[in-house]
């Protein structure tokens, strides 16, 4: 499995060994592929005898099936094997992110990158300045309030949707408008 803080990737070799000092066998190995991958094949991969790239994409995913780790993987690490440099130049964040980050939307994922760029910009933005919430018309006042409560909605529809990054960045941003609210009202719900 590849190291999110060193950036290296494995050999395919070092991915079998791994795998059989979980306690698997060859044979089980090979089950565990589907039959794609012999267990000759898992055994000579072991000792670092891999003379070539696998013949087909039914063996890269059942090698990987039988690791346990991404095809990509896989292939990255054969490639690590025959000395190709392939070493990850990806952040901590970026290795934690899951799989289903991939199906957000670009306006959803830019909003997830900016809310980052908040957190990690070296000068802080400066904080909003405080409103006058008594010099609000009602309609501004109204506003606000259903600005409040649509980012309460689109949280619940997209903690529904399983979109836990979105929602997650809906809530922050639904508390931080109250907050903001309750401050420059002195204190008081708006």
């Amino acid at each position: 499995m590849v190291d999110p803080r060193s950036g290296q990737v494995p050999t395919i070799a070092e991915l079998v060994r791994q795998k059989l000092a979980t306690g698997l066998t060859l044979r089980q190995l090979e089950e565990r592929s589907g039959g794609s991958v012999p267990y000759q094949t898992f055994g000579k991969i072991s000792k670092g005898d891999v003379k070539g790239w696998p013949k087909s994409r039914e063996v890269i995913e059942g090698t990987a099936h039988a690791l346990g780790v991404d095809p990509r993987e896989v292939v990255l690490s054969y490639a690590t094997q025959f000395d190709i440099d392939v070493a990850e130049d990806r952040s901590l964040l970026a290795s934690m992110l899951p799989a289903a980050t991939g199906s957000l939307t670009i306006e959803q994922a830019q909003a997830v990158a900016n809310l980052i760029q908040v957190f990690t910009t070296q000068a802080r933005p400066k904080p909003l300045a405080a409103a006058d919430i008594a010099r609000f018309s009602t309609a501004e006042r109204r506003q606000i309030t259903d600005l409040v409560l649509e980012l309460g909605n689109r949280a619940t529809a997209a903690e529904a949707d399983q979109l836990t990054a979105l929602a997650s960045v809906l809530s922050f941003l639904e508390v931080t408008l109250v907050t903001a609210l309750r401050e420059a009202d002195g204190g008081s719900a708006s």
